[in-house]
């Protein structure tokens, strides 16, 4: 009978010339090359003892470090040995412990598609989502050709008249004609009188009180009787009044209503003011300042004086 360590050694060279047969790489240092695709062991160099080892393990000094791949390569295929006789049946035996659950398997095609159901009663409807951020402006879009000049509007009311003027003094009666005889014919009428002076001139009553025109997006005036300032590219027209239009005015203001109009125009594009640019001068001059929250539009607009 072989002992532990007797069977040791044989196993161990056993299984050293089986390793060298198949060219297993044997380090000539005690350290493993740290590969968990092989199989790491220790040698005792005397007993032939082998000790499985971890990849990262070193051996001792008295010891070979031996490793081998965990699989072989497949040997070739030995010839079919002639079928024996079947054995009698053995007995039974005891029902054997339930085995693991076997990996599931793959899964089978799909099946036909059954009919639609009847549809489920519509749920309550979900709280309205808060709006999304504002988009930028897109790019302004190339302008437009000028569409026809709208229709006239009304003409506005007539300014207040001018006092009337102090009335001159009564000339001179003339001579009496001599009273014709009794019951005689009218005697001729005498000379008119020489006429009295002309009386001292009312002053002006306020003129023009009402004014109404249009301007195209280029600013240029589509009426006489204005003009206007605009710098290509701004949003901002000055309408100007030349001395005359608002006599008997000065100190008051003229007082602007704008609406622009025309296929470029969007309520984003607003007017961000129309304002008199001071009061009306002491000759009757007088201008208003628009500006446009975005781009350049044809608009019309209506002045007025303000009562004081």
């Amino acid at each position: 009978m072989i002992g532990t360590t007797g069977f040791a050694r044989i196993v161990g060279r056993a299984v050293c010339s089986a390793i060298l047969g198949f060219g297993v790489l044997v380090a000539p240092a005690w350290a493993h090359g740290g590969d968990p695709s092989k199989i790491h062991s220790c040698v005792n160099n005397s007993s032939g003892e082998i000790k499985i080892v971890g990849p990262n393990d070193t051996c001792k000094s008295n010891e070979t470090a031996v490793d081998w791949n965990k699989s072989g390569a497949t040997g070739a295929r030995g010839p079919t040995g002639a079928k024996g006789s079947t054995g009698a049946k053995g007995a039974t035996g005891p029902k054997g412990a339930t085995g693991a659950k076997g990996a599931t398997g793959s899964r089978g095609p799909t099946g036909a598609r059954g009919p639609t159901g009847a549809r489920g009663p519509t749920g309550a409807k979900g709280p309205t989502g808060a709006p999304g951020a504002r988009g930028p402006t897109g790019a302004r879009g190339p302008t437009g050709a000028q569409g026809p000049t709208g229709a006239k509007g009304a003409t506005g009311t007539n300014g207040i008249n001018g006092a009337t003027g102090a009335r001159g003094p009564t000339g001179t009666p003339g001579m009496r004609g001599p009273t014709g005889p009794g019951g005689g014919a009218t005697g001729p009428r005498g000379p008119t009188g020489p006429k009295g002076p002309t009386g001292a001139k009312g002053d002006p009553g306020p003129a023009n009180r009402v004014f109404s025109g249009s301007v195209n997006s280029a600013g240029e005036p589509q009426q006489t009787g204005f003009t206007v300032t605009h710098s290509t590219g701004s949003f901002e027209y000055v309408v100007h009044f030349p001395p005359g239009t608002f006599s008997g005015n000065a100190g008051k203001f003229a007082i602007p209503v704008v609406t622009p109009f025309g296929p470029l125009f969007t309520p984003a594009d607003g007017v961000f003011q129309a304002i008199p640019l001071g009061p009306i001068a002491a000759d009757g001059s007088a201008a208003f300042d628009v500006r446009f929250a975005s781009g350049e539009h044809f608009f019309n607009f209506i002045v007025a004086v303000s009562i004081s």
